[in-house]
């Protein structure tokens, strides 16, 4: 392969690669219009909510990587969509960070608090909305690695490596279950064998 035809498939694999979807939910068209220029100008793409109402039908439809969310804004605030976004599983764990013109250290706890990941006060300087959404996006990222690592893990401590079927560990979990649900429960085990095993071994390996 040629030094030119490497640089051609490397320029497709990263043109493949699809930006970050950062949904910018604020009243104000002007801050919007601000918060999408910069973040555009820094690769990702980029969604507008007016209202929180707005946004949460937009997070629901089109699952942003993160969400900025301003505080005070009318039909629902910042807050509320928050709290309604954490009680939704199926989008619970989207970042937000909330914007917010306010400066109190007690509104910045509140709004961590209901599970915002971070605040940025407006105006915000574009080096600062560019660095805090890498660092939120960085953070989710690793994360969901965390827990699919986890997962994996479960899983291999539950399982026989061979066939993928249940072992002991995933027996006694299987019991412990019937037994919550029916301390009285009797359980029966059935142990099968099957002739001539020893020719599967030899044919396909213990």
């Amino acid at each position: 392969m040629t030094a030119e035809a490497g640089e051609v498939r490397h320029a497709r694999r990263a043109s493949d690669v699809v930006a970050p979807l950062v949904l910018v939910v604020d009243d104000s068209s002007t801050i919007r219009r601000i918060l999408t220029r910069d973040l555009t100008a820094a690769g990702y793409r980029v969604g507008e909510a007016s209202d929180g109402r707005e946004g949460l039908e937009q997070i629901r439809a089109t699952r942003p990587d993160l969400v900025l969310l301003d505080v005070d804004m009318p039909v629902m605030t910042g807050p509320e969509a928050l709290r309604e976004l954490r009680a939704d599983p199926l989008v619970a764990d989207t970042p937000v960070l909330f914007l917010t013109a306010r400066t109190s250290a007690a509104d910045v706890a509140h709004g961590l608090e209901l599970g915002a990941q971070d605040y940025l006060r407006k105006p915000c300087e574009p080096a600062e909305l560019v660095a805090r959404v890498r660092i939120a996006l960085a953070v989710r990222d690793q994360s969901r690695s965390l827990e699919a690592q986890a997962a994996r893990l479960d899983e291999i401590s539950r399982s026989d490596r061979l066939t993928g079927l249940g072992n002991r560990v995933e027996l006694d979990l299987v019991v412990e279950r019937w037994r919550m649900v029916n301390p009285e429960l009797q359980v029966a085990v059935c142990l099968a064998d099957i002739d001539h095993f020893k020719r599967v071994n030899d044919t396909h390996g213990h």
